[in-house]
């Protein structure tokens, strides 16, 4: 276990790390409580790194001797945050605790620990909001900080800023692999956000804020946000007509938040992603014309078009966009079944529509990145 004191240089290296948060008893109150977290994590058997916001006798000032500013980075560089409150009355006086736990609580790095008692009913609602229940002794909180790290992943300098859970995601990965392989460097990383979702939880979406050494411009770009999410499959379905623009297409209408169209709903290819490790997006593409529009198709006729960046600026996730082309029985199935909603959960609901070519490219139905899809499958530029 690699223990990181307050003002100790952070490591180039790390695996796995935890910063033990909470409130530092004083002398009245005997040792503080970190050394018994130290006792238990080595107990366990943990061999990671441990930040500590308390000195030791080897301690050596950093960040021009502001400890707060190390408690920050240590803070954005832990993959979980142990929070002990051991009692009430610290609870009540300590107000960087507060403070910290305000403000990490809904990143999904957070261990809780604190005793049941009345006087923190009020914590006990924020944190049953955030859905972080609170372990009731250190033992406990402890045993919960090991199994959130789980067996983290291996990173060095900068990668040390990213937590394990999003640098071991294949949104990450993808990206972070075509940024070595031009040559680049991630010299330095802070999560803005991060959106999961299920049971258990997993990432759908994050943000991170990048600091990157640019090879072939030797220079730093770091006011950029990177966001990302798994890959999607997406799959143009459509009937080829007499000239390329009376091609019939066959698309997926879903009320999307983000749509600035005059029914604030989008048209797009069916498709979507999964979260599984896979390489056979075919696959996926083959599901989700299922799921969404109500036709099964084999596999053989799925071709693949091709996979590119949807906004690039933006995102880093990529479509893999796949054709297939529609039998007269399906394109009438299609056109009698367009409008009846497919879904009728809350998160999703969708309906089948069925567009010529020459209509999609005189309204502004689809997006750029939907029509450029289409174009590709169909092989036209006209």
């Amino acid at each position: 276990m690699d223990v990181v004191r307050i003002g100790q240089p952070f490591p180039d290296a790390v695996t796995r790390a935890i910063f033990l948060a909470g409130p530092a008893p004083g002398e009245a109150h005997g040792p503080s409580w970190r050394r018994e977290a130290l006792r238990l994590l080595a107990e366990r058997g943990y061999d990671g790194t441990v930040f500590v916001p308390e000195p030791g006798d080897d301690a050596v000032p950093s960040h021009d001797g502001d400890p707060r500013a190390w408690e920050q980075e240590g803070l954005r560089r832990a993959d979980c945050i142990l929070f002990w409150i051991p009692r009430p009355s610290d609870a009540r006086l300590t107000f960087i605790t507060h403070v910290d736990l305000g403000a990490w609580l809904h990143s999904g790095k957070v261990v809780l620990g604190a005793p049941d008692d009345p006087e923190l009913r009020y914590l006990r609602k924020l944190t049953d909001e955030a859905h972080v229940a609170p372990a009731p002794t250190l033992a406990a909180t402890v045993e919960s900080a090991v199994s959130r790290v789980g067996a983290g992943a291996a990173r060095r300098q900068g990668e040390c800023q990213v937590p394990a859970d999003i640098f071991r995601t294949p949104a990450f990965q993808a990206w972070y692999g075509a940024q070595r392989a031009a040559g680049n460097t991630l010299t330095g990383a802070t999560v803005k956000w991060v959106f999961r979702v299920g049971s258990p939880e997993q990432i759908l979406y994050f943000a991170l804020l990048v600091d990157i050494l640019v090879a072939a411009e030797k220079r730093h770009k770091k006011n950029e946000v990177v966001v990302a999410r798994p890959d999607i499959a997406a799959v143009v379905l459509h009937h080829r007509g007499a000239t390329p623009r009376d091609t019939r297409v066959a698309l997926v209408r879903e009320f999307r938040s983000p749509a600035v169209t005059e029914d604030a709903y989008v048209r797009e290819c069916p498709g979507g992603s999964s979260f599984e490790v896979t390489d056979d997006m075919r696959r996926v593409a083959v599901d989700e014309v299922r799921e969404e529009v109500g036709l099964q198709l084999d596999a053989s006729r799925v071709r693949l078009v091709g996979a590119r960046q949807l906004a690039a600026t933006t995102s880093s996730h990529r479509a893999h966009v796949f054709a297939a082309e529609l039998t007269a029985p399906e394109l009438d199935m299609l056109c009698a079944a367009a409008g009846a909603v497919q879904g009728v959960d809350a998160d999703e609901r969708t309906a089948v529509e069925v567009w010529t070519l020459d209509d999609l490219l005189q309204k502004p139905a689809v997006d750029w990145s939907t029509l450029g899809m289409i174009m590709a499958a169909l092989g036209t530029g006209e």
